[in-house]
């Protein structure tokens, strides 16, 4: 909700692709994981995949509008790339409420 005290504006493009380069280590009947991790004029996006004693990690950086205390939250990579892409628009607003 645009109520909530933080808010992060990514460029569209940026967060897809940067969602879909992540979403690669994953196959495709796989639970996918993504988190967000926002700190000031940023967001890294890291995906982890534990198969067993073998694990494998893809992390991407990206500029974000965002200022505010460091924030981490995770999403299933494949429903916020869906709704992602459906938006029309250069930029995504993300509004977060304070950890708790």
């Amino acid at each position: 909700p645009e109520s909530n005290p933080l808010c992060a504006t990514i460029d569209r493009n940026e967060l897809v692709g940067a969602l879909k380069e992540v979403s690669a280590i994953y196959d495709k009947e796989e639970v996918r994981a993504v988190i967000l991790s926002f700190s000031s004029g940023n967001v890294r996006l890291t995906a982890k995949k534990i198969d067993g004693d073998v694990s494998e990690e893809a992390e991407v950086n990206i500029p974000a509008d965002y200022s505010q205390e460091e924030f981490k939250i995770g999403f299933n990579i494949g429903h916020l790339l869906e709704s992602v892409s459906s938006f029309d628009g250069d930029a995504v607003k993300i509004y977060m409420d304070s950890p708790t």
